[in-house]
């Protein structure tokens, strides 16, 4: 949770990044790039870690094509 919390400022687009580059002169750019690579940091541990550990996620229920299709385009699957 907190990982997940901290990460919410650092995702882009962020206004954080942008203030903490302006008054510290450092490129935002790079703040950007970092806060990618951080969240894909936070991703692979994640995916690592519940493939050792299988017990700590429950599985998701499995949804044919046509249910995955209807929660992103809920009025066009009548």
């Amino acid at each position: 949770m907190a990982a997940g919390g901290s990460l919410g400022i650092l995702i882009p687009p962020s206004t954080i990044f942008i203030i903490y580059g302006i008054m510290t002169k450092q490129s935002v750019g790079k703040l950007f790039m970092a806060g990618i690579l951080l969240a894909v940091l936070f991703i692979v541990t994640i995916v690592v870690w519940t493939h050792l550990r299988p017990g700590l996620c429950v599985p998701a229920p499995k949804a044919s094509l046509r249910e995955r299709i209807a929660l992103f385009l809920p009025g066009l699957m009548k």
